[in-house]
């Protein structure tokens, strides 16, 4: 006799639960490894004007960190929006077949990820001089890297302990908004603009973060129907 297939749950997956260990084994090395060097970025911005720039450039060590959460996130980002957007699908738990929509939502938020860190080095070009671009730079890895570690908990919430999808994303868009202020306040200390042009130097960002964001929506709901995924 044919019973009712069970919904999908990310909770149940296996591999879900492995890559979830995986992030958090990560998260914890690279916290006991760059915890002081992330938190200097983040009190530098609230530093007077010259004290904010030094001539420290970023490591091979911080660099390397900085990819590794760059995966991390487009990885916790496409769990988010199975949770929220395909966390009930109506056949049976095989869990290999979950890898390739899982990973390819990934890979859209990884590509977009990509077209942020071009597009604000492109803006440390131009509006800095070097020491001001590496200033630049090395707080933009510092407050991705800890967009990375802060999303990593609320997504354990939102798969393991029954968060609502929607205040999960919520959580995450504030996330999101306070450390992009951090960057675009450190922007504002680093750059000599006149009073009212700093608006527009603002709305300049806003409109380069929300831009790869809504190509990153729009990818996602792309790959699903792609992949003949049911939403």
């Amino acid at each position: 006799m044919n019973g009712t297939p069970l919904p999908y749950l990310p909770a149940s997956d296996s591999w879900v639960t492995l890559l979830m260990l995986l992030c958090i084994l990560f998260s914890l090395h690279i916290l006991s490894s760059d915890r002081f060097a992330l938190g200097q970025e983040v009190k530098k911005v609230f530093m007077p004007r010259h004290e904010n720039v030094d001539l420290r450039q970023a490591t091979s060590s911080e660099m390397r960190h900085f990819l590794i959460l760059q995966g991390q996130t487009a990885l916790l980002a496409a769990l988010l929006f199975v949770e929220s957007a395909w966390g009930i699908r109506e056949k049976p738990c095989h869990f290999s077949e979950n890898l390739l929509p899982l990973f390819s939502f990934a890979s859209v938020v990884l590509a977009c990820s990509a077209l942020r860190v071009f597009v604000y080095m492109l803006i440390g070009w131009i509006f800095f001089q070097k020491r001001q671009t590496d200033a630049w730079l090395r707080c933009y890895f510092a407050t991705e890297s800890l967009l990375s570690i802060g999303l990593l908990p609320i997504v354990l919430l939102c798969v393991y302990a029954g968060l609502p999808p929607l205040r999960s994303v919520a959580a995450a868009l504030i996330l999101l908004f306070l450390l992009k202020s951090l960057l675009f306040f450190k922007g504002i200390q680093l750059i000599n603009l006149p009073s009212f042009t700093k608006l527009y130097f603002i709305l300049y960002l806003c409109a380069l973060e929300i831009i790869p964001l809504l190509i990153a929506v729009s990818g996602l709901y792309a790959v699903n129907n792609t992949l003949s995924l049911n939403l």
